[in-house]
């Protein structure tokens, strides 16, 4: 990597002055030939980011007193003097200014974020102190505690409802909201020397991004949204941390800073921004794949907006639209498929290994849909003359990384991997979207008859109970266990009646709000297991079931509906999901029904999951 030579300078504005500009600005609307550019050169970034000064270029002597070094997370990490976050000095330590952080202006203002390491044990009230001292009512937290066995972070936050004190200043927790990729926690922050002045922190903790590595793009912009989504009060800087406070900390402020930037100003600058954060902190955006991230960040940011709706605007609002799709007219939701077909990843043979292996081949229902090897989960399960492979793919519910698994119908050689599946990933509750059709080619019960076994290797599969509780669903009852082994759990498989296979959608959308609160109702029994979904091609039925419920439970959760990236999600994992536009309308009236059910419309209490099993 190019090394510039190191040129110390005194103040901040000596630095600001030497700040320069490389490569122009792009404007906002050609923003996507940019990146096209960026993908057809793929030296161009490389080039880009060899360019900017690397390693400390200017004094940073504060964070090399020996009374400092411990304050220190990394040995040769240290804050800049000219930016450092300078603390209010106690008179007895004549050290206790420093804290291991710089502030960070974002393209056209000062000081509106604060890069700063993860506090370590003896930096705690540190920590706090900075918050409190700049006002700051936003913390972004971008690693987790613990990664690869090395601690990364002390935890500044309790983990239960009674508060910890840090010095004289005391945080307790409010709330906690957990997301499958991060966690919103409400923060309260007071002073026993200002008891008066009772503060609301609110702390954004991303949890997948990888140590080494960069998280998945859709993710990271899916958690800025929700960061733009929420108010807060107090007008200090935003506070962002990873571990050292320079790689990802440095992604994330450039990402927020060239966004408004780019939604004011019409035009973004990634190059003259980075310079300008290297700055005011060393090494800001710590690896070329970080640098990329950026930009395909950027891109997903600025494009798409925000499509998130309250439950009130979505109601009205999807009427609207239902009505102006009836009747041929532009509409939000014809408007938003045509961008799903634009947007689809364009997944090659080389992210099917395992799929196209020869002794895999035959257990894919079509070729035309495979597990994804980065999606798919692994069968551990020993069982002569089987593989790891079974054709389906984990889908994030709205709490959980894995609240879903994805498959086909199994077919007569792949039953035993499908309890295999059901096994090895602890899934309790199985939907079945299709009921067992005699006339349908490869139709084979995959569960024994009532009061009956089956083995598979270790794997032992009783049929304890059938019933029918409603005439949409037929519901059986499994015990599985494992020999050798004496613990057995139950297995919970609902079948729906009312979607044949090779149908585009079921015969009514009431009798599917049925299925979605029974299966609701198993759920929350077993709310850390995955549910296992199924359909004739692991496609056509289980898209729609997933995008819906994943909708629901934002609804609930969150009082808020964003259609267009529930889809967007579950299309990262399998592209053939929501495959026509019947089907995306159907979801908008799944969750548009739920919504005037739950304004008074009616009282369906099996809609709510209220029926007890």
């Amino acid at each position: 990597m190019y090394e510039m030579e190191p040129t110390y300078y005194n103040t901040r504005d000596e630095v600001e002055a030497d700040s320069g500009v490389v490569g122009g600005g792009v404007p906002v609307s050609d923003f996507p030939r940019y990146i096209r550019e960026i993908e057809a050169d793929k030296a161009r970034l490389k080039n880009e980011y060899s360019q900017y000064p690397h390693g400390l270029k200017y004094p940073h002597e504060a964070g090399k007193r020996p009374r400092n070094k411990f304050k220190n997370r990394f040995a040769q990490m240290f804050p800049y003097d000219h930016s450092r976050v300078v603390l209010d000095e106690n008179p007895s330590d004549p050290d206790s200014d420093y804290v291991n952080a710089n502030f960070i202006d974002s393209v056209d203002y000062p000081n509106c974020y604060i890069a700063t390491q993860g506090p370590n044990k003896i930096t705690l009230v540190d920590f706090w102190r900075m918050i409190w001292q700049n006002k700051s009512g936003k913390i972004i937290m971008l690693s987790n505690l613990v990664e690869e066995g090395k601690n990364k972070c002390e935890r500044y936050w309790p983990s239960e409802r009674q508060p910890l004190d840090f010095g004289d200043l005391q945080v307790a927790l409010n709330s906690s909201q957990e997301y499958p990729f991060y966690t919103l926690r409400v923060l309260t922050l007071s002073s026993k020397l200002q008891p008066d002045d009772i503060r609301t922190i609110k702390q954004f903790h991303f949890t997948a991004w990888p140590d080494h590595g960069v998280p998945d793009t859709f993710e990271i912009v899916s958690f800025y949204k929700c960061i733009l989504r929420v108010p807060i009060s107090l007008p200090g800087p935003i506070v962002v941390h990873c571990s050292a406070g320079v790689g990802r900390t440095g992604t994330f402020i450039a990402l927020d800073a060239l966004y408004h930037y780019g939604k004011r100003a019409g035009t973004i600058n990634i190059p003259h921004y980075v310079n300008k954060i290297r700055q005011q902190r060393m090494n800001m955006i710590q690896t070329l794949e970080q640098y990329r991230l950026l930009h395909y960040a950027l891109q997903e940011a600025l494009g798409f907006g925000d499509t998130t709706l309250s439950r009130t605007i979505f109601h009205s609002e999807c009427l609207r639209h239902i009505e102006l799709y009836n009747l041929g007219q532009p509409n939000r939701i014809s408007e938003e498929f045509q961008k799903f077909e634009e947007l689809k990843p364009k997944l090659g043979n080389e992210n099917f290994l395992a799929a196209l292996r020869k002794e895999n081949v035959e257990k894919n229902r079509s070729l035309n849909v495979l597990a994804a090897d980065k999606f798919r989960p692994y069968l551990s399960t020993y069982i002569a003359d089987t593989t790891d492979y079974i054709n389906a793919v984990m889908i994030p519910s709205r709490s959980n990384k894995h609240g879903y698994i994805v498959t086909q119908l199994p077919m007569k050689q792949t039953i035993a991997d499908f309890w295999r599946l059901v096994y090895d990933h602890a899934s309790n509750v199985i939907v079945s979207l299709n009921a067992l059709d005699e006339d349908q080619e490869d139709a084979c019960a995959w569960w024994p008859s009532n009061g009956d076994s089956i083995t598979f290797g270790p794997l032992v599969v009783e049929t304890l109970a059938l019933e029918t509780p409603c005439a949409e669903v037929t519901e059986r009852t499994f015990r599985i266990l494992r020999k050798g082994i004496k613990d057995s759990k139950l297995i919970y498989m609902i079948t729906y009646n009312e979607w044949h296979a090779g149908r585009n959608l079921p015969v009514s959308l009431e009798s599917f709000l049925v299925l979605l609160g029974r299966a609701n109702l198993y759920r929350k029994s077993f709310p850390e297991s995955p549910i296992t979904v199924l359909c004739l091609d692991g496609v056509t039925c289980s898209g729609v079931f997933v995008a819906t419920n994943n909708a629901l439970d934002q609804v609930n959760t969150d009082q808020e509906v964003d259609l267009f990236n529930a889809v967007r999600q579950i299309h990262m994992r399998r592209p053939q999901f929501i495959r026509n536009k019947d089907q995306y309308l159907f979801v908008y009236q799944c969750v548009n029904k739920h919504i005037q059910y739950s304004m008074g419309g009616s009282t369906n209490d099996v809609l709510y999951g209220n029926v007890h099993r």
